[in-house]
């Protein structure tokens, strides 16, 4: 497809360089174990000693210690509202909400990622399978963003092609006369990081 960007799901764009060296840290070794940016911080805790605070990350550490393959069973990615992929050691499935558009690759068969498997009938129960487990992922971020922010939500905006909302913060009013005026609300939004996969480098462990 020849296709590049940050914003893709593809092997070459979606994989962030990952390496870890230091105490600890096996040496010369390279793992296939999937993992997100976010599990940089809990493994450097672990590595370092460090209780390891309540986070959506995983520490890598049982994958650099040879106990575990991969820490997570897949690994999601997404941009806006335009696609969204789940990865597992041998799947990819990318949808694209916006066109109504499904891609799915045998990573292990086909790594660059040229044969798409989504339309064949031979693979329609893994399609449906990777799909369902993509949208039971993203309902449950909604769900987690929910009971961080209770407080009462208005504005959507559209994550991975699942409807979100954004919190709103009351509106204050200056009830002083002649100068009643009306603040504008400020809006937050939570942001996810893109996935990784552990992959190694000379040195020390890398992933990516």
């Amino acid at each position: 497809h020849g296709l590049r960007g940050k914003q893709n799901m593809y092997e070459h764009t979606i994989g962030v360089p990952l390496i870890f060296a230091g105490p600890g840290v096996p040496v010369d070794k390279r793992f296939a174990g999937q993992a997100y940016l976010r599990d940089i911080f809990p493994t450097v805790c672990q590595l370092a000693g460090i209780d390891i605070p309540e986070i959506d990350g995983k520490s890598q550490v049982p994958v650099l210690n040879g106990q575990r393959d991969s820490v997570h069973e897949f690994v999601v990615g997404y941009f806006r509202d335009c696609q969204r992929m789940i990865r597992t050691p041998k799947w990819k499935l990318i949808e694209y909400p916006l066109v109504k558009r499904t891609q799915l690759f045998d990573l292990a068969a086909d790594p660059f990622e040229l044969d798409k498997l989504a339309d064949k009938p031979a693979f329609a129960k893994t399609r449906q399978r990777l799909s369902r487990q993509l949208d039971q992922w993203l309902a449950e971020q909604r769900q987690k963003l929910m009971l961080r922010h209770p407080l009462q939500l208005r504005d959507r905006v559209d994550v991975g092609g699942l409807q979100l909302q954004l919190r709103r913060r009351p509106v204050t009013v200056d009830a002083r006369p002649r100068q009643r005026r009306q603040h504008r609300p400020r809006l937050r939004l939570s942001v996810h990081r893109s996935p990784a996969r552990v992959v190694g480098g000379r040195g020390g462990l890398g992933a990516g």
